[in-house]
């Protein structure tokens, strides 16, 4: 079998399995390895790849302090593997970099089917000046959940416009579905769908005119993969280490209804 380390795209730091869904074809060839194997061997190996880390940082301390050292970028697998103090932390070290170092987090709501419909409308102000984002979510109580429902308040609002944000939860919980409505001077937008990406629709209103769209399935965890392997680690549709650090010690316990100016 023919030596591929030098070809490797990514390099998954994991002992669990991570991911349950098969990886996309722009991530081949694969380096999979244990959390307490050697990073310098391998990053050594894989010059080129990127890293994604799906175990708890408490267990890949080596793998991190290797990739700040380097200057490689890399992503956290997942929200629910982290708390506010390591996000804290592991931001401080990645700003003390010389050069610009972005790591990001996976598992964001950002690439959600009705998510990138309502950004799409509000990036380009379709919707006028916003003044009010309201979002249902699954109910589920979580830090990471909560994290990334508070993320939409700021990625859905590119202008920075003040904003009443108020989150509740979904009426019916046996379904993992979120909506999310937002209100603007010119007119309003309603979107829903899964977590998994389908069974969404759009729905917008100017005036006296409305309508009802549906919006075609979407995989949001192959696309965030995607653009962390082939995009600049700022892409507007990952979540940075810094945005989910700022977030996610104030929002364990979330409020019912916040204003994001």
């Amino acid at each position: 079998m023919p030596d591929t380390t030098s070809t490797t795209k990514l390099i998954l730091v994991t002992r669990k399995g991570w991911p349950e869904w098969p990886l996309p074809e722009s991530a081949q060839p694969v380096l999979w390895v244990r959390p307490e194997s050697d990073p310098v061997a391998a990053l050594d190996q894989a010059p080129d790849a990127r890293t994604i880390l799906a175990a708890p940082l408490d267990q890949t301390t080596a793998w991190v302090r290797e990739l700040l050292r380097r200057k490689r970028h890399f992503a956290l697998a997942s929200l629910h593997d982290v708390d506010g103090h390591d996000l804290a932390r592991l931001a401080a070290a990645a700003a003390a970099r010389r050069r610009r170092l972005t790591p990001v987090i996976l598992g964001a709501w950002r690439c959600l089917p009705p998510v990138l419909a309502l950004r799409e409308l509000t990036a380009g102000g379709v919707l006028g000046q916003l003044t009010r984002l309201d979002l249902a979510t699954p109910p589920r109580n979580t830090p990471a959940q909560t994290t990334a429902a508070a993320d939409l308040a700021a990625f859905l609002n590119p202008a920075n416009h003040p904003l009443a944000f108020t989150l509740a939860t979904n009426a019916q919980p046996e379904q993992l579905t979120i909506t999310i409505t937002i209100t603007g001077s010119a007119g309003s937008a309603t979107a829903t769908g899964t977590l998994a990406g389908d069974m969404a629709s759009l729905s917008t209103a100017f005036g006296n005119h409305s309508r009802t769209l549906p919006l075609p399935p979407g995989q949001p965890a192959q696309t965030e993969l995607r653009l962390f392997l082939a995009a600049s680690p700022n892409d507007q549709c990952l979540m940075t280490l810094n945005a989910a650090a700022d977030l996610f010690p104030t929002t364990t316990t979330p409020p019912t209804t916040a204003n994001h100016a």
